[in-house]
């Protein structure tokens, strides 16, 4: 671009690195559909303006708009003049155009553009007499076309707030319409560290329709990205958080393609598509990006083999190859409408899933089936029997009697659950029983477990953890019928008899909670005076008078619990417990509890709602908060201790949607899974990770795909989640089962490595 000698101060057009532009919208009117299919303008020139005074626009481009091609100026045809800062012709006008040093525009009119830094002079009829092209009074002689504006004849002329513009504009250059930029076609974000989130060192990747370089100004500021060259409309989103920024990749030349490295904690999404004629948009929608650039005014960070910026004809979809989640076999029938059922690992990557109901024409159904999904085969086997038909029962795996997992003696503990009635027998499966004829791998044989004592007391809606070391667990909660909770705490005892097989159940120890409760979660703790039980939430009622309370008087909780479980006590103890720091969670129903790292005892607490279940179809309040818990037994030798244990509790983050009956687990690299849930009363496909190791508490990042299918049951009898892998590749990938509805695909898998 040509610089008038009488426009002395201003400069190159655009160094590219102003302040952060914006996206205009479009005109359907033909001129400006050859100027720009997307007029995204932004100047970042600092000049006097017509009256010579700081507040007013200043004129510094004027361009010819051929719409006949042919290099000479006719009726119709028009002069698009640019200012630096926005302006307003409330009025089109016939006067104020001067073309030197003699030149005619004809019958011209002066029109509002269509950007507000802009004007539109329409050509008319008469004696025109303009050369676009050159640098005007380079030469004595007949040349080149100038342009200036005299702002006291334009009437109506106002700048931004509304004062009148006076005087005469700079002389600027009558130019032809610049040489078409390179347009962007293509942005495909690039997972270069496998974690199928968005995340620092990644990479986008953008596809230009002609080769482009990077210009010698982005070289000097270090290939840093200008903050006003990429736009995203999304909120929130964001290449960088400004701490290390992103860049663009070093290369050598000309190339099609532009690689972007993202600096510090990214946010974008690339799943769903970007919805071009969307107005409103939230944080988490389809992302889109464009460049702040245009044909009138290109982005000259980045600019072709002969000088010409960069620019986009609208804002394009990020995309992205990303698949983490595969159909699991379909050979499991009905699975997706499976819930209240349990999935339970075994040591050589094998789950067991057992029992559920399905919702069947508005009746509830429960079922006895068994299956086993093998990951070396990629199979489901079954279906196996329960001895007896349940629905949110616990199914608990121990090593058998030998205590060396992978071996015939190991077996999964079945307790309590509902068929037609809260149930209290026990039953055991064993996974590893010798091939009956006809059968691949291991057989299933489930067995009652007779009492040594008393029967468990009747519950569902239950939670179970494993004493490390023992056959003996732990269960707390949960519901005594339909309409009375079961506050007991009792801790169930596997016996031997003298070759090894398990003979009975023994019914050791119970304790009354402090609060009988059902929708809670819990957490099993190791520490030096032995394990503690961690319950938090859920819904119910504290009665001392009895361990036996009414649905009706309940309400949603927080009341953390601590207890000490001692084998060797006749009873379990409440342990007292101190806030050290921070603030209480607040009550929460439907809540997951997971733990993040063995040492130093830190949990998660994600997800539930805090709303009654009579209220279930209101509007959820917010429980998006995650929090991470840790337990700090330092210098705590025994229950006694003038110093109790110590909860410390810190915001970890938001979800990206309030909702209960989540899925989790923690991945082997540390990060937690979150999954689906209920939010509203309707099923999600959610897919979230929390990354412990990103920020001082951790940060959550949508996946790069959500789930294949909604899911969520409710209240309580949702999908589950577990982990297995294949000995063979030894991959770790999670599976999901059921909590979704008919149609859907009832059975998924989670593999990062895809």
């Amino acid at each position: 671009m040509a610089t008038s000698m009488y426009d002395v101060k201003r400069g190159r057009l655009s160094t590219g690195f102003p302040g952060r532009g914006r996206l205009t919208s479009l005109s359907s009117h033909p001129i400006w559909m050859a100027l720009s299919y997307s007029l995204i303008l932004g100047v970042g020139v600092s000049l006097a303006g017509c009256n010579m005074g700081p507040p007013d626009p200043e004129l510094i481009a004027a361009r010819f708009i051929d719409e006949n091609a042919d290099g000479a100026p006719q009726a119709d045809e028009s002069i698009l003049l640019i200012f630096d800062r926005s302006l307003e012709l409330e009025i089109p006008v016939k006067t104020g155009l001067r073309l030197l040093p003699q030149g005619s525009a004809g019958a011209y009119t002066i029109h509002p553009g269509t950007d507000p830094n802009t004007l539109r002079i329409e050509l008319g009829a008469g004696n025109l007499d303009l050369t676009p092209a050159g640098v005007y009074g380079e030469s004595s002689s007949r040349g080149p076309t100038g342009i200036q504006l005299n702002c006291a004849e334009v009437d109506r002329l106002l700048t931004s707030s509304g004062q009148p513009m006076r005087g005469n504009s700079s002389v600027v250059d009558l130019e032809p319409l610049p040489s078409e930029p390179p347009h962007l076609v293509d942005a495909e974000w690039i997972d270069r560290d496998g974690s199928v989130t968005v995340n620092e060192f990644d990479a986008l990747l953008l596809t230009w329709d002609r080769e482009v370089k990077t210009s010698p100004t982005l070289r000097r500021f270090g290939d840093t990205i200008p903050n006003d060259l990429i736009m995203l409309p999304v909120p929130d989103d964001r290449l960088d958080d400004r701490i290390r920024r992103s860049r663009v990749e070093s290369s050598s030349g000309l190339s099609r393609h532009t690689s972007l490295v993202l600096g510090s904690r990214p946010q974008f999404s690339i799943q769903g598509e970007f919805e071009r004629g969307k107005i409103r948009r939230f944080r988490g929608d389809p992302s889109g990006l464009a460049i702040n650039g245009t044909a009138i005014r290109p982005h000259l960070a980045l600019t072709d083999a002969q000088g010409v910026g960069v620019a986009s004809l609208g804002v394009i979809d990020i995309r992205g190859e990303c698949d983490p989640f595969q159909p699991a076999p379909d050979t499991f029938n009905l699975a997706g409408e499976l819930a209240g059922h349990t999935a339970t690992e075994l040591p050589d990557g094998r789950v067991i899933v057992a029992g559920g109901w399905r919702d069947e024409e508005r009746r509830s159904v429960f079922t006895d089936e068994i299956w086993m999904y093998e990951p070396s085969q990629g199979v489901w086997r079954g279906p196996w029997q329960l001895k007896k038909p349940r629905a949110w029962h616990t199914a608990t795996y121990f090593p058998g009697f030998d205590e060396e997992p992978d071996t015939a003696d190991d077996f999964i503990l079945i307790v309590g659950g509902y068929s037609n009635r809260a149930l209290e027998v026990c039953e055991l499966i064993y996974p590893n029983q010798p091939p009956r004829d006809g059968e691949f791998g291991s057989s299933l044989v489930s067995t009652w477990l007779q009492p040594a004592n008393n029967h468990p007391t009747p519950r569902y809606h239950h939670t179970a953890h494993a004493l490390p070391g023992t056959s003996t667990i732990v269960i707390a909660g949960g519901l005594l019928s339909a309409g009375v909770l079961n506050g007991i705490v009792e801790t169930i005892e596997v016996l031997y008899d003298e070759t090894g097989s398990p003979m009975s159940a023994y019914k050791r120890q119970h304790a009354q909670l402090q609060v009988a409760r059902i929708e809670h979660a819990s957490v099993l703790v190791e520490s030096e005076i032995g394990p503690l039980l961690f319950v938090y939430g859920g819904y119910g009622r504290g009665d001392l008078k009895s361990w036996q309370v009414e649905y009706e008087r309940c309400e949603v909780l927080d009341r953390p619990e601590l207890l000490q479980i001692d084998p060797s006590a006749p009873e379990l103890k409440t342990t007292s417990w101190e806030l050290a720091t921070g603030t209480m969670i607040g009550i929460r129903r439907g809540l997951r509890i997971v733990t993040l790292a063995e040492e130093d005892h830190p949990w998660l607490v994600v997800g539930g709602t805090n709303l009654p279940p009579y209220k279930d179809n209101e509007s959820i309040r917010s429980c998006r908060e995650v929090y991470r818990i840790d337990l700090d037994l330092s210098g705590v030798t025994s229950v006694t201790e003038r110093r109790p244990p110590q909860l410390r509790i810190v915001p970890a983050g938001e979800l990206s949607a309030s909702r209960s009956g989540i899925g989790v687990m923690r991945l082997e690299d540390g990060r937690v899974l979150i999954l689906g849930g209920v939010r509203e009363r309707e099923r999600t496909r959610i897919a979230e990770l929390y990354d412990p190791k990103a920020g001082t508490d951790g940060t959550i990042e949508p996946i790069c795909r959500d789930l294949l299918s909604p899911r969520g049951a409710f209240p309580q009898g949702n999908f589950t989640v577990s982990r297995t892998y294949d000995e063979q590749f030894s991959n770790d990938r999670i599976l999901i089962v059921g909590g979704t509805g008919p149609g859907e695909i009832g059975c998924e898998i989670f593999d990062a490595s895809q």
